[in-house]
């Protein structure tokens, strides 16, 4: 909570700044006074949304932001929604004004709330540092697993297949970089969703990190092309030639996304590993696709970076945990990517989505 609150303290206020133009703008021109042009004030905030560093905040970080209701209007989520909203200054004025009006209400009263909230946590007694964080080894980083949707915890049979599916994952990637198993540590559990926290080493954090990182990006390729299937058969234009062509795209996009999987998480590897540990490293990978494609999460957080000023400062660990930090944030800006790409489709205006005369999938070629 007080990472959250050092961003959102940070940040926020900026964001606030970038907000007001637009919103100065477009109460003007719902005033009934000679129109102002807004594309200035609208492309600065745009590329200001696009600009911050969202990948810096976990999963549950980013819902206690949706709890207070101002998820949406950050980063690249905040850069489409204020597109949306815009699109329609020109038909409705006053509604515009108001809804960009109330963002910048809601953006500053976070600030508010988020202060208030950690002053009052601290004046209880409430010990606000990150425990988990704490009760890890030395170089070690955190593995963050939600379990929710079509892979939650819902019965005791739940936690046995949902346990020997991660006990495959990590066995699989740690026999792989010749470590065990028993290696990765279980050093705590949360609710709202059900999480269980790892401590894992720098190695296989990484590993798992460049899973992750591929799985966001299969996914979300995979669901274009899931609703294009769907719009095809809404529109009644599928037939069986289409039908072969999505299936060829879909298998396209898998095979494509693992072939540049493997060969970015060979690099992580040993030069050579058995055929056996190979066979368990290619299971692992499945299992940890299939978590994340049927709505598991996985986040990742590094250990606080030391300054060549401490004492115990150790160069080559501070440069593994530099080096770790940027392949979460490369995992974590996929999961933000998938997460748009899936409201984009879900609001049926997606601006990604390919025409059939601009899309160089099979079904579209032919």
């Amino acid at each position: 909570m007080l990472e959250l609150d050092d961003w959102v303290q940070e940040l926020i206020p900026e964001l606030v700044n970038s907000y007001s133009p637009l919103a100065k703008v477009l109460q003007h021109n719902a005033s009934g006074q000679p129109m102002q042009p807004i594309e200035s004030a609208l492309t600065d905030l745009v590329n200001h949304l696009r600009a911050m560093p969202t990948e810096e905040l976990s999963s549950q970080q980013m819902s206690v932001l949706d709890e207070m209701d101002v998820g949406h209007l950050i980063g690249n989520r905040g850069a489409y929604w204020v597109e949306r909203v815009v699109k329609t200054s020109t038909y409705d004025p006053a509604t515009t004004a108001k809804k960009v009006g109330n963002a910048v209400s809601s953006l500053t009263k976070s600030l508010k709330e988020m202060q208030s909230f950690v002053n009052s946590a601290k004046n209880l007694g409430f010990y606000l540092e990150d425990q988990d964080m704490l009760r890890l080894q030395s170089g070690r980083f955190r593995v963050s697993i939600c379990f929710q949707q079509e892979v939650g915890i819902n019965s005791v049979p739940d936690l046995k297949n949902r346990s020997n599916d991660w006990f495959q994952i990590i066995n699989g990637v740690a026999q792989a970089l010749g470590e065990k198993p028993e290696d990765t540590k279980v050093v705590g559990v949360a609710n709202g969703s059900t999480w269980v926290i790892l401590g894992a080493t720098a190695a296989l954090t990484k590993a798992l990190a460049i899973i992750s990182k591929h799985a966001r990006e299969i996914s979300s390729n995979a669901f274009g092309i899931l609703h294009d299937i769907e719009d095809y058969r809404n529109k009644r234009r599928m037939n069986k030639h289409f039908e072969k062509g999505f299936a060829l795209a879909l298998d396209e996009v898998k095979d494509k996304g693992l072939e540049s999987l493997m060969e970015e998480l060979s690099s992580v590897l040993p030069e050579s590993i058995t055929p056996e540990k190979t066979g368990r490293l290619k299971l692992s990978v499945e299992k940890l696709l299939n978590f994340i494609d049927k709505g598991g999460d996985v986040d990742f957080s590094a250990p606080v970076e030391t300054s060549s000023e401490d004492e115990d400062f150790a160069a080559d660990a501070a440069a593994i945990v530099s080096e770790e930090k940027r392949l979460i944030e490369d995992a974590q800006r996929a999961k933000h990517a998938a997460r748009l790409i899936e409201k984009q489709v879900e609001d049926k205006s997606a601006p990604f989505l390919p025409s059939p005369a601009s899309c160089n999938r099979w079904c579209c070629r032919n």
